[in-house]
């Protein structure tokens, strides 16, 4: 139970916005989260434009009381005011609210709010787009970076901007639940580098050329598959000894079928033999399926295929407990987690437990530490279907799946850079690493991310960067997101731009 549940004390939330009228998308998302988690009161809607207050067409509102800033006597006390107007002045009937005002900001910008910062973002292309939580006035005192999470970029700027400020509203939600249980501002951030951009005509022609890209881009896809070959070929590659830079530029790749390319290995040790599971996906058929192959020396023998359910099938998280052998595939097309027991390895399983029903889940990978058993997902919550930006926590009773806890602070982790999971999680000593992918650049799978967790319990987490695998690590890569390890061998897989 949470501080605040313990205390039955609620965050009261204000929300400033300009006038009368639908909200956007994503605030109204956010409005609609708080008014289903018992840790808020959503208290008042302050209305700073000349909107008559008695109409307020958006539903999200409704019975939610409404007073006029310029009714500076009738502004109520309230705990955070989040920010839904185009004003980035803090009123000053506002001061005096206890954790301040909370906006969204992206290079010192108002997200959402213009497209200055996107133009700066698409025609330099810098890696991510960096969303700030800011907080004003209150505790907070003077503007105060909170909170930040960085999301990978779009090729285009109505979806880069509007794809950004869906994938933000975990951020602030986030944030908002554990000001509640803690009843504390985190430690100011170092502030975001704010670049003041115009809109120029020398703006527009540039952001206008780098729309041109993505067109090319196809052209040349086109003409390469014409000829035969394959975009955004994945293949696995075997190596020996402690992973790093020299062992993972000497491992050896395992060439796919043709018409397949093969990711997600995971390695499994039974009986003297070395096995590796990975998702096989079939140009063809548009979708991937589980196979197993083994290794002998430096020889790789496809053995068949373990699962092929009719959608697609990746991340065959395989483990032993109890003398069983599991398998828990990633399934989003179904909304829901399965786990497989082996009647007859490797070939043949059979359905042992399901859960998270009616969620899109990515990359799940269950593990027990110091006797706690915990699920670690990557569940999409925004329109964009995408799974790269969420990692969620939850405390289960085993492969089960009996008893599902949500963690307090889901989702636990939140941008591209380090969310989405690259691997199993594992002791080392004193050290739980948990392997993430970075997806940065506007590619998915740009490279690896060692994440140390310093903190996992049922009342938070930590965790901080240990080491990045680059997809230079290899020759000839534009990508590498998922690595495994087994006694001494590991296996990684690898992106070609063609292949």
């Amino acid at each position: 139970m949470t501080v605040a549940a313990q205390q039955g004390a609620q965050l009261r939330i204000g929300f400033l916005i300009d006038t009368e009228g639908p909200l956007r998308p994503w605030d109204a998302r956010l409005l609609r989260q708080i008014g289903e988690d018992t840790l808020f009161n959503r208290g008042t809607v302050l209305v700073a434009g000349r909107a008559h207050v008695a109409r307020m067409p958006a539903p999200e509102l409704a019975g939610i009381e409404r007073v006029n800033l310029k009714d500076a006597n009738k502004v109520p006390a309230l705990d955070v005011v989040l920010n839904f107007s185009a004003r980035e002045a803090q009123p000053s009937n506002l001061q005096a609210t206890r954790y301040g005002i909370w906006s969204l900001e992206h290079a010192g910008q108002l997200l959402g709010r213009g497209d200055e910062a996107a133009y700066r973002d698409s025609f330099r292309k810098r890696p991510g787009i960096a969303i700030d939580l800011v907080a004003r006035g209150g505790a907070a005192g003077t503007a105060r970076t909170i909170a930040r999470a960085v999301f990978n970029r779009d090729a285009y700027i109505k979806d880069q901007q509007s794809a950004a400020c869906e994938k933000a509203v975990a951020l602030l939600a986030v944030e908002l639940k554990r000001l509640a249980i803690t009843g504390q501002l985190p430690n100011e951030l170092v502030a975001s580098n704010a670049i003041a951009l115009s809109h120029s005509p020398l703006a527009l022609m540039r952001h206008n050329a780098s729309r041109l890209g993505p067109v090319m881009d196809k052209a040349t896809k086109r003409a390469r598959v014409a000829a035969g070959q394959r975009p955004l070929m994945w293949s696995l590659f075997v190596g020996q000894g402690m992973p790093g830079v020299s062992t993972m530029r000497d491992a050896i790749e395992l060439k796919p079928a043709k018409g397949e390319f093969w990711a997600d290995p995971f390695l499994f040790n039974r009986r003297g033999k070395t096995y590796v599971f990975f998702e096989n996906y079939v140009y063809a058929e548009k979708r991937g399926k589980i196979s197993v192959g083994v290794l002998n020396g430096t020889k790789f023998d496809v053995l068949g295929d373990v699962l092929d359910l009719g959608c697609h099938l990746s991340y065959p998280f395989i483990f032993e407990h109890g003398g069983d052998i599991f398998l828990m595939p990633e399934m989003s097309a179904r909304r829901r987690v399965e786990i497989y027991r082996a009647v007859n390895f490797p070939l043949t399983w059979t359905l042992h437990a399901s859960g998270l029903h009616g969620r899109s889940v990515a990359d799940p990978v269950l593990f027990e530490d110091r006797g706690q058993w915990w699920l670690f997902a990557n569940i999409s919550e925004t329109p964009f279907e995408d799974h790269c930006n969420e990692l969620h926590a939850f405390i289960v009773d085993g492969p089960a799946l009996r008893s599902i806890t949500p963690h307090p602070l889901n989702p636990i982790v939140i941008g591209a850079d380090s969310a989405r999971n690259g691997g199993r999680i594992v002791r080392q000593g004193e050290r739980l690493l948990r392997y993430a992918q970075h997806n940065m650049d506007g590619i998915y799978g740009r490279g690896l991310q060692v994440m140390d967790i310093t903190r996992l319990d049922r009342d938070g987490y930590e965790e901080q960067l240990v080491e990045s695998i680059a997809h230079t690590v290899k020759p000839g890569l534009i990508g590498i997101h998922h690595f495994d390890q087994c006694g001494d061998r590991f296996i990684f897989d690898g992106c070609r731009k063609f292949g």
